[in-house]
């Protein structure tokens, strides 16, 4: 096999690197590796272009692509003072 390293350097949102031992990050990565490949298999097989009406991929509403979509859509998130907490 491939020799694993004994840590992993995350790259955070702010920009910042922190290094974290690759067995506290396992447990996490997997599952979410996991739903990752599971989330594509399905949207290759349905052979159409995700959109964002879609209740099978969740958003982050936070990047640039999802604030595109919130405004293309009018979505209720434009309502004052909406957090994404409260959109159902």
């Amino acid at each position: 096999g491939v020799p694993v390293a004994p840590e992993v350097d995350l790259v955070l949102g702010d920009g910042t690197a922190v290094s974290y031992p690759v067995d506290e990050l396992l447990p996490v990565y997997r599952p979410r590796r996991a739903a990752l490949q599971a989330l594509l298999d399905g949207h290759l097989a349905g052979g159409t272009p995700v959109t964002w009406e879609d209740q099978h991929v969740r958003a982050c509403f936070r990047c640039s692509e999802c604030d595109a979509q919130v405004r293309a859509h009018d979505d209720l998130l434009l309502v004052a003072g909406m957090r994404v907490s409260q959109r159902a």
